[in-house]
């Protein structure tokens, strides 16, 4: 038996005051108290999880709560029976230290987010934290500052309409003119993105039908600010309502819209940053106009209690360079009276009650961070590479023209997936054959010389101009290049297109997604064939997606004919689970490590090489830096990933030789599990 006292790992001197009647260290060998940072909703199938997992232990784990209350986790009926309270203090305690840990992970709810390290610092087991979501990697050391909620009353009546129907112009007027200063201050080509959603605010601040409904609520005898409320409030709802690629951002911009054209109609003033030291900001939410004015130097970290990896706060901390923790729940209340945290964007993790050593220690990691991403930044423009000299080309996935020069200013080699349902999504027609090539023109030309792989359509779902084709219900597998064979009106204007740009740029190379068999790659292959001659187009180089375990266990047989394969890991790995990435429930689930997915992707290397052919990744994968090391010892030769990632991957590669990777993809390979695999990982190449 280990020595009781020295192993204890209760979190605060409080902790052991909150837990010393109960006498804990006389029985129990290990012991961490955790926080219920969120009541589990499906209690007794999480119940049952930590059943399973306790007996895959092969140890006897129980949880304490402060009355002194003990349950037997081997047991599901027993943690269901246990009467939890949102954010309490509770016990894991056992003799065996492993699964103290996993099971207080389990609990406290661990995210796994792509793009970034699984953890910034390892913090000391016994140091309480609340469980959000890790939004953009980092670690941020510092005082909290709250920002509050803006509150205010409506008035509901008013007897004087034309005033109303006044202050409403002025209010619309005085919120526009904050808008155009905005955008008026945007000086540089990074900015464009944020450029044009200020631009929509506009769009959306003097919509015609909106002012009308407004007016006629007021001359009903509402005040302006309930008459716009109640207008707004339709409009919300039709917003979320429609598919989310298409306008769920909308959504959004009106509520933050309704909510400043309120405040001025109110004369409520906005919430602003008002701080002189650097801070870690805790908010609600935090929108475009909120961040525009902010000055990120003065930031530490973010938290907020919404929004998940593709919310704006995460976005722009991504963008800025600032940890985030979004999506934790009641943040501005459970950290109100917290003097200092420790954020961790990485895993999502907040510490708190941290001693002074353990301050220190996390701003030794801090500054050593943000000294790697300044490296990274300055090497950024360097061909991507390990560090004995493999060639590894970075590139990005993006759609716009507009956004190239921005991939280019990060890092960016070319462009590794372009997707085309953007150009369905920007309009209400059908784009033909015409609009196709002017959008490939731009994007080859803006990318001077560098590879632009164009990915035929994929889906249609959720794509308002498409609505022809829509289904009655979603059949498994109905993407892609099957999509394009069942309706060549949409497949052939996209293939003329390509081609004649590539009549005109070297640069054009072609995806077709979803591909399983050689029969359907003939079938593609031989439709693009015939336009291309038509145009008189000359050859360029044609691949296929690799998204379905069929397609990389014909690999061999596909390696023989086509130029390149693009591994789309987000869909292999769901195909190859089962499990739906849009499903909330498996988004935390879906790991690439997982060893049956990195087996179909070390089959697809295999081929290509046979062949002398070139693989790349552009899924999700490319831009984690655990993924991409063993991608590339595994012998993937291009990542394509999000603009932001580039420079830390790029750094991170130049660490390592060709030969350390594979040997470590090697072994990955024999490895049984993803977390043993990641475990592996990062103790081979930390």
């Amino acid at each position: 038996m280990t020595n009781r006292e020295s192993d204890i790992s209760l979190n605060t001197n409080a902790d052991n005051n909150t837990f010393s009647h109960l006498n804990l260290k006389e029985k129990y060998a290990f012991l961490q108290a955790v926080i219920i940072s969120h009541l589990h909703k499906e209690q007794e199938s999480f119940a049952q999880e930590l059943a399973n997992l306790v007996q895959q232990l092969e140890a006897s784990v129980s949880l304490i709560t402060q009355d002194g209350h003990e349950a037997d986790l081997a047991n599901a009926k027993n943690f269901s029976l246990l009467n939890f309270k949102q954010h309490e203090r509770v016990i894991i305690a056992s003799d065996s230290q492993k699964a103290v840990s996993q099971i207080a992970e389990v609990i406290q709810g661990g995210a796994k987010n792509y793009g970034q390290p699984d953890v910034c610092w390892s913090a000391p087991s016994d140091l309480l934290f609340y469980q959000g979501i890790g939004g953009s990697a980092g670690l941020g050391v510092g005082d909290v500052y709250c920002l509050a909620q803006t509150q205010y009353q409506l008035p509901e009546l008013s007897d004087l309409p034309l005033k109303e129907a006044q202050k409403l112009d002025a209010a619309i007027d005085e919120v526009a003119a904050d808008i155009r200063a905005i955008i008026e201050g945007m000086e540089n080509e990074q900015d464009f993105e944020q450029k044009t959603v200020y631009e929509s605010y506009l769009e959306l601040l003097y919509d015609v039908e909106i002012i009308e409904d407004t007016v006629n609520g007021i001359a009903d005898g509402k005040s302006a600010a309930l008459s716009y409320k109640e207008v707004t409030d339709i409009h919300i709802q039709a917003f979320s309502e429609l598919p989310e690629l298409y306008l769920a951002v909308s959504g959004s911009n009106m509520f933050e819209l309704r909510e400043r054209v309120l405040k001025a109609l109110l004369g409520a003033k906005a919430s602003t940053l008002d701080t002189e030291a650097p801070i870690v900001l805790v908010a609600h939410d935090l929108t475009p106009m909120d961040t525009a004015s902010f000055d990120f130097d003065k930031i530490l970290a973010i938290i907020t209690e919404q929004g998940d990896t593709t919310s704006h706060a995460a976005i722009t901390a991504r963008r800025m360079g600032v940890p985030a923790v979004v999506g934790l729940k009641d943040a501005l209340k459970i950290l109100a009276e917290t003097a200092t945290v420790i954020a961790d964007g990485c895993n999502g993790k907040v510490y708190i009650g941290a001693n002074d050593e353990q301050l220190s220690a996390a701003r030794h990691i801090q500054a050593a961070l943000s000294e790697e991403r300044n490296m990274a930044r300055k090497v950024r423009q360097a061909f991507g590479r390990t560090a004995d000299g493999q060639r590894i080309v970075i590139a990005a996935n993006i759609s716009h023209e507009d956004t190239v020069a921005i991939a280019l200013d990060a890092g960016a080699e070319g462009v590794g997936l372009m997707r085309t349902e953007f150009l369905y999504l920007e309009s209400e027609q059908l784009p033909g054959e015409t609009e196709h090539e002017e959008r490939y023109r731009a994007m080859a030309e803006a990318l001077q010389g560098k590879p632009l792989i164009i990915r035929t359509l994929d889906s249609i779902k959720d794509i308002p101009s498409l609505n022809q084709f829509q289904m009655e219900k979603d059949y498994l597998g109905l993407r892609g290049i099957r999509l394009s064979f069942k309706y060549p009106d949409l497949f052939e204007p996209q293939l003329r297109a390509i081609c004649k740009v590539a009549k005109d740029y070297k640069n054009i190379h072609l995806a077709f997604p979803m591909m399983a068999t050689i029969s359907d790659w003939h079938k593609a292959k031989a439709m693009l064939d015939k336009y291309r001659e038509e145009i008189k187009a000359p050859e360029f180089p044609v691949g296929i997606l690799i998204g379905v375990p069929a397609a990389a266990l014909n690999a061999e047989i596909f390696a023989k004919e086509v130029d390149f394969f693009s591994i789309d890991t987000n869909d292999l790995a769901q195909y190859t689970l089962a499990m739906d990435n849009n499903y909330p429930p498996f988004t935390k689930q879906i790991n690439v490590l997982e060893p049956a997915i990195l087996r179909l992707i070390d089959i697809t290397c295999a081929a290509a090489e046979k062949q002398d052919k070139w693989v790349g990744v552009c899924g999700r994968a490319a831009g984690e830096i655990s993924a991409a090391k063993i991608l590339v010892g595994l012998g993937v030769r291009q990542l394509s990933m999000s603009t932001n990632a580039i420079p830390t991957i790029k750094q991170s590669l130049l660490k390592y030789s060709l030969v350390d990777l594979e040997r470590i993809a090697e072994e990955c390979l024999s490895l049984t599990d993803a977390s043993t695999i990641r475990q592996y990982i990062d103790k081979e190449l930390s």
